[in-house]
């Protein structure tokens, strides 16, 4: 993997940030990633460079190479590696129409779900934080884990539409996993429609 780091700002952020493929990324961070190693223990420029890789970055590069080749199965359906790539694009563009970018937190309740893997991935290329909720907790629980995120967004499953309507931050805005279903609110918006549309040019 080839990889080119140049040094700039982000602008109205503090500190210096590091880029890669037009992602910014923190040089602290890629700092704490060098620390890693044990002195003397030969560093070559990928190992270098792999601190300043985001795990979009990653499966951008795996995508290229599989193409057409199978990367998410599950019940029912399957994702090739181009088609999953797409839609991550495509998530990512929505997440940032609607205010979300670096350093912001999603919060995700959710049963297991492929969706989870696009948005964790679409978060990932626009620096953006998943932050997984655990579906299983008592709303009181939820409901202390959620304030301890303070998300930017919430997206769950239908399945967890009560649970969602039970924590109390209406203000928060909400996207929901799948297609329109009986008991989902029409003015929370689903993320089917969005990949229905016809792409915009990047």
């Amino acid at each position: 993997i080839r990889t080119r780091t140049t040094g700039s700002r982000v602008p109205g952020r503090g500190g210096k940030r590091n880029t890669y493929g037009g992602h910014a990324v923190s040089h602290e961070r890629t700092e704490q990633f060098m620390k890693r190693f044990p002195p003397g223990f030969p560093l070559t420029d990928a190992i270098r460079s792999a601190g300043s890789i985001s795990v979009y970055e990653q499966f951008r590069e795996q995508a290229g190479c599989r193409g057409d080749k199978i990367a998410l199965e599950w019940t029912g359906g399957s994702r090739s590696y181009r088609d999953l790539l797409h839609r991550i694009d495509r998530l990512a563009g929505v997440l940032r129409a609607r205010g979300i970018g670096y350093g912001d937190r999603i919060a995700l309740l959710s049963e297991n779900r492929f969706e989870s893997i696009e948005l964790i991935l679409a978060a990932a290329r626009i620096g953006a934080i998943v932050a997984c909720q655990n579906w299983r907790l008592t709303t009181a629980e939820q409901q202390h884990c959620v304030d301890q995120v303070a998300p930017a967004l919430l997206v769950h499953s239908p399945a967890q539409q009560t649970a969602t309507d039970a924590l109390g931050r209406a203000s928060i805005p909400r996207l929901v996993f799948g297609h329109a279903s009986p008991g989902v609110p029409s003015d929370r918006r689903h993320l089917d429609r969005f990949f229905r549309r016809r792409p915009r040019p990047s």
